[in-house]
């Protein structure tokens, strides 16, 4: 809205019309070292030889399953009358890269830096294995999935969907270990004053 205000709607028009389109070739097309930058199912859809079409679906089925498992965490959250925590904000940014077809492991420092406020607030999740296999999974994925990536192409397989398993298990992990740990826990009431 602001960028409107200021240069006007031309700049969304053209972002609509041309970027897009662009951006979607890009992720189409690109090869090489996108392929095991990226935790985009898009990208290991693709990277399988999957056509264009099964890959955008696949993407869009993870995308639509991340954003409604976010949907419910967030009216659980809001039901129950507590804040949002720091695990929560980690499942956020997890599933983000995981529903997001372009992001990159350059991105994924804010991944680090949930987990080290999520552990801050509740270090009893580290007793749960779950919960600790998971957050190993987010932690290493920026640079394991380019070693693994870089490792398949040297040996001459396509394989790209590192990135995506990762996340993907870094995601479902942690969310079930939390789960667990604020059932027993029960729940922490939302601060007086805050909305």
């Amino acid at each position: 809205a602001a960028g409107a205000l200021i240069t006007g709607g031309q700049g969304w028009t053209l972002y609509l019309t041309r970027t897009l389109a662009y951006q979607r070739f890009l992720l189409e097309q690109s090869g090489g070292a996108w392929n095991v930058m990226t935790p985009s199912p898009l990208a290991a859809g693709l990277v399988a030889g999957l056509p264009h079409a099964w890959a955008w679906a696949m993407q869009g089925l993870v995308s639509a399953s991340c954003a409604l498992a976010i949907v419910v965490r967030f009216r659980r959250i809001k039901a129950r009358g507590r804040e949002i925590g720091g695990v929560d904000i980690l499942l956020l940014i997890a599933a983000g890269f995981l529903a997001a077809p372009y992001s990159f492991n350059y991105d994924m420092p804010s991944l680090a830096l949930a987990i080290v406020v999520a552990m801050s607030e509740q270090p009893s999740l580290e007793a749960d294995a779950a919960w600790r296999w998971g957050v190993m999974a987010l932690w290493s994925a920026p640079v394991l999935m380019v070693l693994i990536g870089i490792a398949a192409l040297i040996a001459g397989v396509s394989w790209a969907a590192t990135g995506a398993l990762l996340v993907g298990g870094g995601l479902i992990l942690p969310w079930r270990g939390s789960s667990r740990a604020e059932l027993d826990a029960g729940t922490r009431p939302v601060s007086e004053g805050v909305t």
